[in-house]
């Protein structure tokens, strides 16, 4: 039987020292609390999420219906304008 290589080793390790880096700041440093930390960073987080997530959304309806040469010859325009 063939062995199987871990896959999201470099996932793993990414998750691991954030989680590490979060929790020593949230003990080195006292006046971050829960709270502060998803109101500071996660909710501008998710919003940024949330932002590319509805840009990548409408670029693949956009190229699904054929109409990537509409915003071409915008893009186009504004190219030759910037030279």
């Amino acid at each position: 039987m063939r062995q199987t290589k871990i896959k999201y080793k470099n996932l793993a390790f990414s998750t691991g020292f954030t989680l590490v880096c979060l929790m020593l700041s949230i003990i080195c440093f006292k006046n971050i609390t829960l709270v502060y930390g998803i109101d500071k960073l996660g909710i501008p987080l998710f919003r940024l999420i949330m932002f590319i997530s509805i840009g990548l959304f409408v670029g693949q309806i956009i190229e699904s219906l054929g109409w990537t040469k509409y915003p071409a010859v915008i893009a186009n325009s504004f190219c030759t304008a910037a030279w």
